[in-house]
């Protein structure tokens, strides 16, 4: 009898190749690029700011935080990759995000065993919103804060460990050494939120939808597809109990959260890890060839960064 909760091992899959992942691949990218399109557009139109104009408002490159600028320079960047690199090397934010490595081997061991761990951590690596907002961003220190405590909180569970749920207590021993109160952090920055200037004239459902779509562009099209057809399976096969449907559950509530602000593709990257897990979980059960898979992931990073403005 099929326990619900519970999806099958991978390993037991017969063999499928490449084929399914780059349909799905197609599909998706497709999908997101003309919503994008689209939405970029009509946000132009409506705000009746024609691309001429040299200014790129975050509001007229609707969802994604992108904005279309295609410039190669190659003598500038043969100068600026070395330098990049070396930068990289000693802000503390690269050195903080590059954290979130260990959450997803972490994740991945325990979901996938050991060749699911590879699979995961090269995704993670070269998937675009990695690449692009890791050494950029600020909002990556604090991601493999978040997403540890997650992983934290889930093997307790898993293990029935009270070593393993220490994060409650750690929460607990911040607000009694310092006075800071998690809880009414969360509460106070979701109450500047919604009274910051502009939100109130923002449609708070367009965003559900608009803030997925920019979340799952920038993780990569054939994460993205991997994600969506393993979402799909958890609805068909009811496994409520699953960390698939844990994960579908955390981008839903993170999406209803009432902010209309965007740019979720570097506010989300604590959800990255658990999203990049489930994609490679349908990896596997595709069969598909890991080159081929990391080689569309840093293809699509550097599309990005070569035709637009990024803003970071």
């Amino acid at each position: 009898m099929k326990v619900l909760g519970r999806l099958p091992n991978p390993s037991q899959e017969r063999p499928a190749g490449n084929r399914p992942l780059l349909a799905a691949t197609a599909v998706a990218g497709g999908c997101l690029v003309a919503v994008g399109l689209v939405g970029t557009l009509s946000m132009r139109h409506f705000g009746r700011v024609p691309f001429s104009v040299p200014s790129w408002p975050w509001y007229h490159s609707w969802p994604s935080y992108l904005f279309w600028q295609p410039h190669l320079d190659r003598q500038a960047a043969l100068v600026a990759l070395p330098v990049a690199l070396a930068a990289a090397a000693t802000l503390a934010t690269v050195a903080a995000g590059c954290l979130g490595l260990l959450v997803v081997a972490g994740l991945a061991r325990d979901e996938l065993g050991d060749h699911g761990e590879r699979v995961a951590v090269v995704c993670w690596a070269l998937a675009p919103v990695t690449v692009l907002y890791l050494a950029t961003s600020a909002d990556a220190m604090w991601a493999p804060v978040l997403a540890g405590a997650a992983l934290a909180a889930d093997r307790g569970l898993q293990r029935r460990s009270l070593g393993w749920t220490v994060v409650l207590g750690l929460a607990g021993l911040l607000w009694a050494a310092t006075g800071y109160d998690v809880v009414a952090a969360v509460a106070a920055v979701d109450d500047f939120w919604r009274h910051a200037p502009g939100t109130g004239q923002r449609v708070w459902w367009v965003w559900i939808f608009g803030d997925l779509v920019a979340f799952a562009a920038i993780l990569g099209f054939p994460l993205a597809a991997a994600l969506a057809v393993r979402l799909v399976a958890v609805v068909r096969e009811r496994a409520w109990g699953s960390f698939e449907a844990a994960t579908g559950a955390a981008l839903l509530a993170a999406a209803c959260w009432d902010h209309t602000r965007g740019e979720v593709e570097r506010m989300w990257q604590f959800l990255v890890p658990f999203a990049v897990v489930v994609a490679a979980r349908q990896l596997l059960r595709w069969r598909a060839g890991l080159p081929l898979v990391a080689g569309l992931l840093l293809g699509q990073a550097l599309a990005i960064q070569v035709l637009f403005y990024t803003r970071w």
